[in-house]
């Protein structure tokens, strides 16, 4: 399921020699060790694209008025309909604090999200049921939640009193839709659900497609960032964020090894060791670049070590996911099975809290390159 976008290289061979090994920074958690994931990296992170969605589809349609600067169009919902700051929703707008539960239904299979508390910021949250550990991204998460919790519609004059005959036209009935999805949700004490398919795309608007509602004759429009949310497998949802851990300082005080070898090798090919020395009112950190079998105790550089501490522990990121939860065959098909001719990092911190230190194992494919000639991993 690549992307046919650009993907820079990272080159671990370039590693091997001197400088990077990883992509451009984003934001916060330690990748969970419980779910394993097969991802594409490159050097170049995704933007957040948070506010350009909103503004295209929610604030540029409320500036749209007429000469006597009123709404091009009146808002007459019906029961079951709502209003968003003048424009017709498909039901009332509903407070993510409120989900029960987002399944939707795709060309890709069913994707089921589940409202979660997140402790550290005591504020719900958005999870996939299955895998409720993995980081979502936020970016992505929005063209879900635009269109599911404030349903606006790009019009105010749906097709109204429609046979069941006319909406399959549009592709809007169950039978006939390119998918759907139900929220659960909590309108006061009161569990509620509302069920839509999403349909062809509107002729009147690229950035619309005709959507209905179970239980009701009406045909609508609502805007296609449904494609980047609704259409979409689950592994888009994800965060491809393979390590984050520490800020850049505290990173070079966490890290005790890192080793780089290929898949099999009984050593490492190359490394950086530190030693942690204590003092009354200090801390040092020594590190050393290690070639085993063929030097020990080489004076570090220290820029290469810092790029490379920064690049593993504060910034690795790749663009995309591609499998959560990978087979063995799916490992296999990807480059980075046990079998595979691949590279891999171990990575082995300090430990600040009287437990274990982190031991982390990354493992890499071999350069991959697509038809149009760009580079990427595996990982």
């Amino acid at each position: 399921m690549k992307k046919n976008t650009e993907k820079s290289t990272l080159d671990l061979d370039v590693v091997e020699k001197e400088n990077e090994v990883a992509s451009e920074p984003k934001k916060k958690k330690r990748l969970k060790k419980s779910t394993r994931t097969a991802i594409i990296t490159s050097s170049v992170a995704i933007a957040l694209v948070i506010l350009v969605p909103l503004w295209i589809f929610l604030i540029g349609p409320l500036l749209t008025v007429d000469e006597g600067g009123e709404s091009s169009s009146v808002v007459t919902p019906v029961e079951g309909e709502g209003t968003y700051y003048g424009n017709l929703s498909l039901y009332p707008s509903i407070d993510v604090k409120d989900i029960i539960s987002i399944k939707v239904n795709n060309d890709f299979g069913e994707i089921e999200f589940i409202s979660h508390l997140d402790p550290d910021t005591v504020t719900r949250e958005l999870r996939l049921k299955q895998y409720p550990s993995l980081d979502l991204d936020d970016s992505v998460l929005s063209y879900l939640r635009v269109p599911v919790l404030i349903a606006m519609c790009t019009s105010n004059t749906p097709l109204r009193n429609l046979t069941p005959e006319q909406m399959a036209t549009y592709h809007t009935t169950p039978e006939t839709c390119i998918a759907s999805f139900t929220v659960e949700y909590y309108e006061g004490a009161t569990q509620k659900s509302q069920t839509v398919y999403i349909g062809d795309r509107s002729p009147s608007s690229v950035s619309s497609r005709f959507v209905s509602v179970a239980g009701r004759n009406s045909v609508y429009e609502i805007a296609s960032m449904l494609e980047s949310g609704l259409l979409i497998p689950k592994e888009g949802f994800v965060n491809p964020l393979i390590n984050s851990m520490y800020s850049e300082t505290e990173a070079v005080y966490a890290i005790k090894t890192i080793m780089i070898g290929n898949s099999g090798a009984p050593k490492p090919y190359i490394g950086i060791g530190a030693t942690k020395q204590e003092f009354q009112d200090s801390l040092v950190i020594k590190h050393t670049v290690r070639f085993p079998d063929i030097a020990n105790g080489v004076a570090a550089d220290t820029t290469y070590i810092s790029d490379v501490i920064t690049k593993l522990l504060v910034s690795f990121k790749g663009e995309s996911v591609v499998v959560i939860d990978p087979t063995a065959e799916e490992k296999e098909k990807y480059g980075v099975s046990i079998n595979s001719s691949t590279k891999t990092i171990y990575i082995d911190t300090f430990d600040t809290s009287g437990g274990k230190s982190l031991d982390l194992g990354i493992t890499i494919s071999q350069l991959q390159t697509d038809e149009e000639g760009n580079s990427y991993y595996y990982i």
